[in-house]
């Protein structure tokens, strides 16, 4: 038996506080919405919606027959929003059904999101009996398919919180129900499970309610191409396949929970519906490890696939450099003797030139060199010469630089845009990964049925955390 911190007590106000502090709940644009309904063999079944507190005081302030059953509803406002409830009316239910505070770990786990990593973060169940008073709460996470007007079908992991408080002296449960989002089928499933529980006599373990699960994960369609992109694509992929590790690993935990905490009350087929459900469990996280292993796989052979490709595209490179290089060697040899042949003849040659023109002349009679006044036209159509040769083979040098620039850009391009194709095996097992399957329990007491269908998933929920109704 567990001591329960009296309402109202400085410890009591201190988790009270820390707990609103998390702001997990409130405030919000539109209207809050908390719905009660009560389930007797006595009484007809009536529920209620309530959006203040004084209504909400009212009714939780009606007595609740023996063998009774009270289902408070919560939801929040949005899949990655708060809960849609003020800190008054929340604290007004807890109160008023002398829950402990531990309920508000289970409180806590529906609180605002901002990234999808959180999506993979998960509660555990507890269990708190205090003389004839049990209390027993979990959460389960399941994912839910939706048609986005845009993109079509998208998922999206969802999570519902089950706090169930029994009163074995009396006879009373009291129930509180907390869903991600208010249109949620997962709601409208546990309302008519509730529903079916009129007139019938109520127990602990009448409020086990499975619901139906199904899992997907994103599969490679087409065949792989080659490229940073690529690889920024099977990491996306990943880290959609991750966050269902711990998920089906606290989905597990929660079942094995119920099944020891319930056992007095277990009918025979629940029991079995339970062994069942459990080893779907360890089914589909067996499929999902080798799923992630396989995609580990083709994501490391993709990469060091594309590093050979581009080892062996710099080895290329750098042979074709060597070449280039020996080329230039012997170019600049022979240029270098060119150079020095012309050192040596060049002087003579322009002597022996500049004589043999019309401007110079020797007179035998006089013994003398005779030269024309017109000898400045040549140094001046020389000079012209030289500068029109100079700025030709500038011009020249200009152009073959360009030229050279384009044709390496448009080799850089062709490297960059070429998709390279993975090898037939690898691409044949990425196309073939999808699988669709689906199991079916069901039993004829709660007529609870369980499916799971593989699907595609690429696309990224853009609801969360904007639209209300996601």
């Amino acid at each position: 038996m567990t001591r329960i911190q009296s309402v109202g007590s400085p410890s009591w106000e201190a988790r009270w506080r820390a707990f609103i502090e998390e702001e997990t709940i409130g405030p919000h644009y539109e209207p809050y919405s908390v719905v009660v309904q009560d389930i007797s063999q006595s009484q007809s079944r009536t529920s209620e919606s309530l959006q203040d507190l004084t209504t909400l005081q009212r009714r939780l302030a009606e007595p609740m027959p023996e063998n009774s059953l009270r289902v408070i509803y919560l939801h929040q406002s949005y899949g990655w929003g708060k809960l849609n409830i003020s800190e008054e009316m929340l604290r007004e239910i807890v109160v008023a059904n002398a829950m402990s505070l531990d309920v508000l770990d289970t409180l806590s786990l529906f609180r605002p999101r901002v990234q999808e990593l959180e999506e993979a973060f998960c509660g555990s169940s507890w269990n708190r009996r205090n003389e004839s008073v049990q209390e027993f709460a979990y959460t389960f996470k399941y994912p839910e398919q939706k048609m986005h007007p845009d993109i079509g079908v998208m998922w999206s992991i969802r999570q519902t919180g089950i706090y169930h408080r029994y009163d074995a002296q009396s006879g009373k449960n009291v129930v509180l129900y907390l869903s991600s989002s208010p249109t949620s089928p997962a709601l409208a499933r546990g309302r008519a499970y509730f529903d079916e529980l009129s007139g019938e006599e109520i127990t602990v373990g009448d409020v086990q309610d499975v619901q139906s699960a199904s899992v997907t994960t994103a599969l490679l369609d087409n065949d792989l191409k080659f490229g940073h992109t690529t690889l920024v694509q099977l990491r996306h992929i990943e880290n959609q396949i991750l966050p269902l590790g711990p998920i089906f690993q606290s989905a597990l935990k929660t079942l094995q929970d119920m099944r020891e905490k319930t056992t007095m009350n277990l009918s025979a087929v629940l029991a079995q519906d339970n062994e069942n459900l459990q080893g779907l469990v360890l089914a589909l996280n067996n499929n999902l490890n080798f799923l992630l292993q396989r995609l580990s796989g083709t994501s490391v052979l993709a990469s060091e696939t594309l590093n050979l490709k581009l080892q062996s595209l710099a080895k290329m490179t750098s042979d074709n450099g060597l070449s280039l290089t020996k080329a230039a060697i012997k170019d600049s040899q022979t240029i270098r003797i060119i150079t020095v042949m012309t050192l040596l003849y060049l002087p003579s040659s322009f002597v022996a030139s500049l004589f043999g023109m019309n401007f110079f002349s020797f007179d035998a009679v006089g013994k003398r060199l005779i030269y024309s006044q017109e000898i400045w036209l040549f140094f001046v159509l020389a000079s012209l010469l030289t500068i029109f040769t100079i700025l030709l083979g500038y011009v020249a040098i200009k152009i073959s630089a360009r030229e050279t620039g384009r044709s390496l850009e448009r080799s850089f391009k062709l490297l960059r845009d070429r998709e390279w194709k993975l090898p037939a095996v690898v691409a044949k097992a990425g196309s073939k990964l999808e699988e669709s399957w689906s199991t079916k329990f069901g039993h004829a007491t709660h007529g609870v049925e369980v499916q799971v269908n593989g699907a595609n998933s690429e696309g990224v929920d853009l609801e969360k955390g904007t639209n209300p109704q996601g």
